[in-house]
């Protein structure tokens, strides 16, 4: 680091508060997008306020977000596990119902197929093989 045992210590600080800010700015980085990514989801509770109305000078409405500051990595943690945790039961939910959409869907296959078979005077109503496979 040189000659002087004072310099060397003096740019080990200087390179730690480098790497601490950029840290930080990482982490507001990160705080900033989850939260817009909240917001476009829609998503409801403490981090996901959505953007405040305010007029301009002009009397034209504008939407800000308020800034958010991180106390800690325990926050953003905190931030973080809220908004994996939502989308995760939300996307839970939303598979849910395309299953539900998929089973309603295939029911009404069924009964198609059961109806035109019936029209042609083709049997019980439920189908044959032959039926099915000509109907589509």
């Amino acid at each position: 680091y040189g000659g002087n045992s004072g310099e060397g210590s003096a740019l080990l600080m200087l390179n730690d508060n480098s790497f601490a800010t950029r840290q930080g700015a990482a982490c507001r980085a990160v705080g900033r997008t989850i939260r817009e990514s909240g917001q476009r989801l829609e998503l409801e509770g403490k981090w996901w306020d959505h953007p405040r109305k305010v007029l301009t000078d002009g009397g034209a409405e504008m939407e800000i977000n308020e800034p958010i500051l991180f106390h800690g990595v325990a926050e953003l943690e905190s931030m973080v596990k809220d908004y994996c945790g939502t989308v995760e039961g939300t996307i839970g939910k939303q598979k849910e119902k395309i299953e539900e959409l998929v089973a309603f869907c295939d029911l009404l296959e069924k009964e198609v197929v059961n109806v035109r078979v019936n029209q042609e005077g083709g049997g019980d109503g439920i189908g044959s093989a032959t039926a099915v496979a000509g109907t589509f």
